[in-house]
């Protein structure tokens, strides 16, 4: 999949073949974009209506001049994976299975392409990965390889809510075990230099792929997210030297020249390692927070709990936590929304419910406890049935 995303974005050049719309093909416009959906026009709308909310979330970022773009973005939806890959080959060498950036010299040529995945996951992050480097190619053609690919990877996390039209963006924490386990000389790939990884071409990416990603992400991670401005002021700085008419080797010159050279390396590194080390990964947010409330230390467990629902707000795992959590410290009410979020969020409901109705017991709630205990009983009466009815038994007394 790797491979196939970074040769999907570093297309380069023939002629588009036009394909004429077809009777059902949907269209809408935003202000940036203009698609094309072969599953029809409200589709297409939507569609316009969420590449939009993406747009402006990573210019809230990168700060361009929105409304000098010479003509709209072009994207084109098709309804099976067959007609998009029948498509995309014949523009690119290498079969697809996600979204593809097509990008050329000529504006009014330039397209993102796609299908409505089965995995919707992949689907989410490809698009938004895409989406990204659409936009920034947009207005930079030929910025930095470590910038496009390190901020399209930061922002693959990026979501819609349709209901609120409005996007959300839980922190991409994906590589950072990896990229841990890189700077410890755990394990391979060995690390790119940094000169290396920064003025890198696309040969040179491709051939050390399993480094250069994980690190053109922390890159970007770090520079965002450093506490030291120094280093915020960075990735300020190279954004602000990118220059439109440049090449890739120019703008990566000018990028490096600019707003790196001039940061004492050996400073940069050790800082690098400092902030990677400091970060924990979701997984590891949860293993620890269950470590700590398995011994006692609720405090410590409730602040990994709590960062983990900051890296992935909808999982229901952190919220079911926090119940208990709640609960052992007599915070009923609060022990309640936990639960709720959880349930709301995926959890096993007839787990959640039985948790929900020993906290109603404990916080003096009857008729909620009843409730809660005996739907957690019919739904799994082997795993519930006898704990249930011995609350309910008390009740009754």
């Amino acid at each position: 999949m790797k491979q196939a995303m970074f040769a999907a974005v570093l297309v380069a050049g023939a002629l588009l073949f036009t394909t004429p719309a077809a009777a059902d093909d949907g269209e809408a416009e935003s202000d940036l974009y203009r698609v094309r959906s072969e599953l029809g026009t409200d589709h297409a709308r939507q569609f316009a209506e969420k590449l939009q909310a993406y747009a402006e979330h990573f210019n809230s970022y990168l700060r361009f001049e929105m409304d000098q773009l010479p003509a709209l973005l072009r994207v084109r939806i098709f309804a099976t994976e067959d007609e998009f890959r029948s498509y995309v080959e014949r523009h690119v060498d290498e079969s697809r299975n996600e979204f593809v950036y097509l990008h050329y010299e000529n504006v009014a040529q330039r397209e993102l392409v796609g299908f409505d995945m089965k995995d919707r996951d992949q689907y989410h992050a490809s698009l938004a990965h895409q989406a990204f480097v659409q936009y920034l190619r947009a207005f930079v053609p030929h910025p930095p390889l470590w910038l496009r690919e390190g901020f399209a990877v930061y922002f693959e996390t990026l979501r819609y809510d349709i209901e609120q039209g409005s996007v959300y963006h839980p922190e991409n924490l994906a590589w950072l075990e990896e990229v841990q386990r890189m700077v410890r000389g755990e394990a391979a790939p060995e690390p790119m230099p940094a000169e290396e990884l920064l003025m890198a071409q696309p040969e040179e990416a491709r051939e050390q792929i399993d480094a250069f990603y994980p690190q053109a992400w922390a890159a970007v991670s770090f520079l965002l997210n450093s506490e030291e401005r120094r280093y915020n002021r960075m990735i300020w700085d190279a954004i602000s030297a990118l220059q439109p008419e440049a090449d890739l080797s120019e703008n990566s010159r000018q990028v490096y020249d600019r707003a790196i050279r001039w940061i004492d390396e050996q400073q940069l590194f050790t800082s690098f390692v400092n902030y990677i080390e400091s970060r924990r990964s979701f997984r590891t947010l949860v293993e620890t927070g269950a470590k700590d409330y398995e011994a006692g230390d609720l405090d410590q467990a409730r602040q990994a709990f709590k960062e983990a629902t900051e890296i992935r707000p909808r999982e229901h795992i952190p919220h079911y936590y926090l119940g208990l959590i709640a609960y052992a410290q007599e915070e009923y009410e609060e022990a309640d929304g936990h639960y709720l979020t959880a349930l709301e969020q995926g959890a096993p409901e007839a787990l959640t419910l039985y948790a929900r109705g020993v906290n109603a017991y404990a916080a003096d709630q009857p008729t909620e406890a009843r409730e809660f205990l005996q739907l957690a009983a019919e739904q799994e009466p082997e795993r519930f049935g006898d704990p249930a009815e011995e609350i309910l038994r008390r009740l009754e007394g």
